[in-house]
């Protein structure tokens, strides 16, 4: 797999995550996933769930958190990085999952979704900027 799969791999599962935490806690506070290669084909993701270890830090805190840790897994060699969280204008909210990577990837998705009488409803995906998150490589800037 070569590193655009690996980013389209991590745009994925950061994207399904995000989901996932809507449909149990009703929003997305602030996590991160980094993407490893191991050798192998698949390579390998950890993720970062920082309200798990503070439950009652703010969101700001949390967004911190988020960003040093994807920071220090960088430095451990993690192939790029996706932070996400969810963000409100008025009535509308969207998941945004930000993604860099070790090569100069760097962009914005942002995911709309309602709330409907049948569950959810998800938009496709659009890429926006600026960035939400700071700048985790150093050669890349917001």
């Amino acid at each position: 797999m070569d590193r655009q799969e690996r980013v389209a791999q991590l745009l994925y599962v950061a994207r399904e995550l995000g989901q996932k935490l809507v449909r149990e806690l009703g929003g997305i506070p602030p996590f991160g996933v980094a993407v490893f290669e191991d050798g192998s084909e698949e390579g390998f993701l950890l993720t970062f769930y920082p309200r798990g270890q503070h439950p009652g830090a703010e969101f700001p805190e949390l967004v911190h958190f988020v960003e040093n840790e994807m920071r220090r897994r960088a430095e451990a060699g993690a192939v790029a990085v996706a932070m996400v969280t969810e963000v409100a204008s008025g009535n509308e909210r969207a998941m945004a999952v930000q993604i860099e990577g070790r090569s100069g990837e760097h962009f914005l998705m942002l995911y709309k979704y309602v709330k409907g009488l049948l569950g959810l409803n998800w938009s496709e995906g659009v890429s926006v900027g600026p960035t939400l998150f700071g700048s985790i490589y150093p050669s890349v800037t917001n």
